[in-house]
């Protein structure tokens, strides 16, 4: 009985999110054909400013993620070798990697803990 209702009450859950899906989609095909009408509005010199733009703001994302992609290197590595991440990250030799050496020899959870400090620059 307990796995008839598990079973069942796993249906509803899939129906649901399902139905919301749906209404969710049912919207966003508004929006679009809003835009759509809004675009043939557009004059030949506003539509070539605008897809300037679009391009200038798609090149700036991209160039955003890559950024964020060595950050996410950088925190994995705190973690694991937390002196080193500080090097890297301050590309020398400096005060802040001395102190998360000696914490990390000490025990490895503060240096660590400080390595993730130093990559957000909270320190």
């Amino acid at each position: 009985m307990k796995f008839l209702s598990l079973f069942l009450g796993f249906f509803l859950f899939l129906s649901v999110g399902t139905l919301q899906a749906e209404q969710r989609n049912e919207a966003q095909d508004t929006q679009v054909s809003e835009q759509q009408k809004s675009w043939k509005d557009l004059s030949k010199a506003e539509r070539k400013a605008f897809k300037k733009n679009m391009r200038k703001s798609i090149k700036e994302l991209k160039a955003g993620k890559k950024t964020n992609d060595a950050d996410a290197g950088l925190y994995i590595l705190a973690i694991l070798l937390p002196p080193l991440a500080v090097y890297l990250y301050e590309g020398v030799i400096t005060d802040n990697f001395w102190i998360d050496l000696v914490l990390t020899l000490l025990f490895w959870l503060p240096g660590a803990v400080y390595a993730i400090l130093v990559l957000s620059d909270t320190i």
